[in-house]
């Protein structure tokens, strides 16, 4: 027979970074504006349910510097151009701009609707940031050189990465079913 524990840890081994206890999202009040996914991604991803403390602070330093206030958009656009790339937490949302032939990230973040996205991120993730758009994490590129029109589109999506899961892999769960 299993015990809770044991089978408490199996689960932890084989799906850790599919479990998530819903106590540790809720460690600051200050976080309630984020979808509670959100903070379920980040806490599964960072938090060790032995010490969670420290994971709670790596996501406190985390989301200190990569969540964009409104106040900081100027900032960060900034801190984009200067350094070549940055990388924000936020929501993101892609449009086709049929009149150009074009597809468009919106990025609230730092007020911008004409950001320029990788192909492979629409690949890869189009079916829901055409859509409803995602929360995630985005590393933004500077290039002055891209102009469309004789506009210059500086910003550019390099890599995506969803808070979101956008499909299952269930061929995954069937395999690591047999393991229990």
């Amino acid at each position: 027979m299993t015990t809770k524990n044991s089978l408490n840890e199996k689960v932890l081994d084989y799906l850790g970074d599919r479990i998530v206890l819903k106590s540790l999202t809720r460690w600051n009040d200050a976080y309630k504006e984020f979808p509670r996914y959100v903070m379920e991604y980040l806490c599964a991803r960072y938090v060790d349910l032995e010490n969670p403390v420290i994971g709670q602070q790596k996501i406190d330093r985390i989301l200190n510097e990569h969540y964009v206030g409104s106040e900081a958009k100027e900032l960060i656009k900034s801190k984009i151009k200067e350094n070549g790339e940055y990388t924000i937490l936020g929501q993101f949302q892609v449009r086709l701009d049929a009149s150009r032939d074009h597809y468009w990230a919106e990025v609230p973040a730092i007020g911008e609707t004409n950001v320029r996205v990788s192909p492979a991120i629409l690949h890869k993730f189009g079916d829901i940031l055409l859509t409803s758009g995602a929360w995630g994490t985005a590393l933004l590129e500077y290039d002055p050189s891209y102009e469309l029109g004789r506009k210059k589109y500086p910003f550019y999506i390099k890599q995506f990465t969803p808070f979101q899961v956008t499909r299952l892999d269930l061929d995954d769960y069937i395999e690591k079913r047999k393991l229990f």
